[in-house]
């Protein structure tokens, strides 16, 4: 019975070290995308000081077919060499 529930503690931890490490990989396959990323929220507060939007309540970010919901999402813009601006 101990060696049972040891084996399915470790079958746990693998498969959560496994989903960790496939998830590390989410973040750059959307930063390959360049594919526009539609927010809606119910409010925007934008601080060009800052460089950054903070999006608040009821957010929803669409990108081709991902989608994410969340209360609170802050984009951060970063000039590029040829003038534009990348959103992180």
């Amino acid at each position: 019975m101990k060696l049972t529930r040891t084996l399915n503690k470790a079958g746990i931890a693998v498969a959560l070290i496994v989903m960790a490490a496939s998830l590390a990989a989410l973040p750059v396959e959307a930063q390959k995308k360049k594919s526009k990323v539609n927010i809606e929220s119910d409010q925007m507060e934008l601080s060009e000081s800052e460089n950054k939007a903070e999006f608040k309540g009821n957010v929803r970010a669409r990108q081709d077919d991902v989608s994410l919901n969340s209360t609170n999402l802050t984009a951060t813009f970063v000039k590029t060499k040829g003038g534009g601006t990348d959103v992180t």
